[in-house]
């Protein structure tokens, strides 16, 4: 019974469209999972290529995901959340579905490039659309749940992924596909735009994505209400200096740069592990996809054990999580039976 209480007092601490994000992102992530670890496998039985030139496949993707980053943020903006999220999901949808029949090096790198320019434009706008919705006071909780939701969904994808793709990969495609477009609809048909902005509804496509266009002369297609980010601007015009702004916060830049140097051991692993497993050990899809379920299951625990230690220091907090990366990498290395990817 308490636990039951507890479950209601959450539900009830947010937003029912927070929770309908946090049901997408189930759908949208366990979908995705499903392909993304076997990806590089699926790609070089169809185009018989040395492993460097498919393994480009996800560096295309990665760049063109790093260049559409830069103007998710204003089209967010612009033309609205909800927009560019129903967008994102639809594109990576139907790009799932087009992977079946892609057979060339240039129409694999054409959907990596598809999903890489849509992927960024979600999660801008869900970032965004969560702290429109979210009181900053809550704001860390929700993130963690965000968090806990996507972990938890990518446990489930690989295990469900690699058994779809031992009987047949179109089978796993179809799945993936299905979640992202799922969660679309949901978006589409249940959630309401947070960003309130004059004359949104009135204004032709191009107009609203003119470079000169105010924020302050658009107008959502609700009820319009006060919005905390355009006050911020009339009070504090320095606000809108965008990325320039961002640069010069020497700390900020510090830490993305340690974090980015510090995300390429894992993103080789990760990319490169399932090819290894099945060329040198023989490990199949099926059994292969309790790895990433098994590590997605321990981000779900170490991101619930963190949230009740919160008085550690950040940097504290991932100053551990880097030796943890390091003593498992480590542990893949130096083992000859590959069972040192668990670590």
């Amino acid at each position: 019974m308490k636990l039951i209480n507890s479950a209601k007092a959450l539900y009830n601490e947010y937003p029912r469209q927070f929770w309908l994000m946090i049901t997408g992102i189930v759908l949208s992530t366990a979908g995705g999972s499903m392909i993304w670890p076997f990806l590089i496998i699926y790609a070089s039985s169809k185009l018989d290529m040395p492993l460097s030139n498919v393994a480009a496949l996800i560096s295309i993707n990665a760049g063109t995901g790093l260049i559409f980053s830069l103007i998710a943020g204003t089209l967010a903006d612009k033309v609205g959340r909800k927009v560019v999220m129903n967008f994102s999901l639809t594109v990576n949808g139907i790009a799932y579905f087009l992977l079946m029949y892609a057979h060339t090096y240039p129409q694999f790198a054409g959907l990596m490039i598809l999903v890489g320019l849509s992927n960024p434009l979600y999660q801008v706008g869900a970032d965004a659309m969560l702290a429109d919705m979210i009181p900053s006071e809550n704001r860390t909780d929700a993130y963690a749940i965000n968090r806990i939701a996507n972990n938890a969904a990518f446990a489930l994808g690989p295990a469900i992924g690699g058994f779809l793709a031992t009987r047949s990969y179109n089978l796993a495609f179809y799945a993936a596909g299905a979640g992202f477009l799922i969660y679309s609809l949901l978006l589409f048909f249940l959630a309401r735009e947070t960003l309130d902005i004059q004359t949104l509804s009135k204004a032709s496509p191009w107009w609203r994505l003119s470079p000169n266009m105010s924020l302050k002369r658009l107008i959502a297609p609700f009820k319009p209400r006060p919005i905390d980010a355009i006050k911020l601007l009339d009070e504090n015009p320095s606000q809108s200096e965008g990325y320039w702004r961002m640069f010069q916060d020497k700390n900020y830049m510090a830490f993305v740069a340690t974090t980015s140097i510090g995300l390429i051991a894992p993103t080789m692993l990760w990319i490169l592990m399932p090819v290894y497993a099945k060329t040198n050990y023989g490990i199949p899809e099926a059994l292969y996809g309790w790895i990433p379920t098994t590590n997605a299951l321990m981000c779900v625990c170490a991101i619930r054990c963190h949230k009740h230690y919160s008085e550690t220091s950040y940097s504290s907090r991932a100053q551990c999580g880097n030796v943890d990366l390091c003593t498992g990498y480590r542990q893949c290395c130096a083992d000859e039976q590959f069972l040192g990817v668990l670590a």
